[in-house]
């Protein structure tokens, strides 16, 4: 698993106010020689589990799963 701390903000709500918070973004991919990766297919259950710890830390409104397989992407996120 990786997070990624992103320097976007994104609008949101919380607790009854709007909020100019940050996103972080989760990864988890699988890979046999690095070379090529797929995002890991995570049920449901765990990946809210995941952004409801996310979206509990202070100033964090945006939690995102990327998907995205190497290639294109890499493994490192940024």
């Amino acid at each position: 698993y990786l997070a990624v701390l992103l320097q976007d903000r994104a609008t949101g709500i919380r607790d009854g106010r709007r909020e100019f918070g940050q996103i972080v973004v989760v990864r988890c991919i699988q890979s046999v020689d690095a070379r090529e990766a797929t995002a890991t297919r995570l049920p449901w259950e765990t990946l809210e589990r995941i952004c409801a710890r996310i979206t509990a830390i202070p100033g964090v409104n945006r939690c995102l799963y990327d998907l995205t397989p190497k290639p294109p992407a890499t493994v490192e996120y940024i």
